[in-house]
């Protein structure tokens, strides 16, 4: 709920407002034909994990130097 006391507050209200422009955007996606519901099965199988282990080495790496 809004209210003047603080930026706290205007969490909920933001979290809608871009939920919906998202939306919004997807929706324009599908309506073009950009996506479709092969689209969507594809991202659900999808392993798009960062490679954590590979950054440690690098970063560990770059920090030697």
């Amino acid at each position: 709920m809004k209210t003047n006391k603080g930026k706290e507050d205007e969490t909920p209200r933001d979290a809608f407002f871009f939920a919906a422009k998202a939306q919004k955007e997807i929706d324009a996606l599908w309506d073009n034909g950009t996506i479709n519901e092969d689209t969507i099965n594809q991202w659900s199988a999808e392993h798009m994990r960062t490679p954590y282990r590979y950054m440690e080495a690098s970063t560990s790496t770059a920090s030697n130097k």
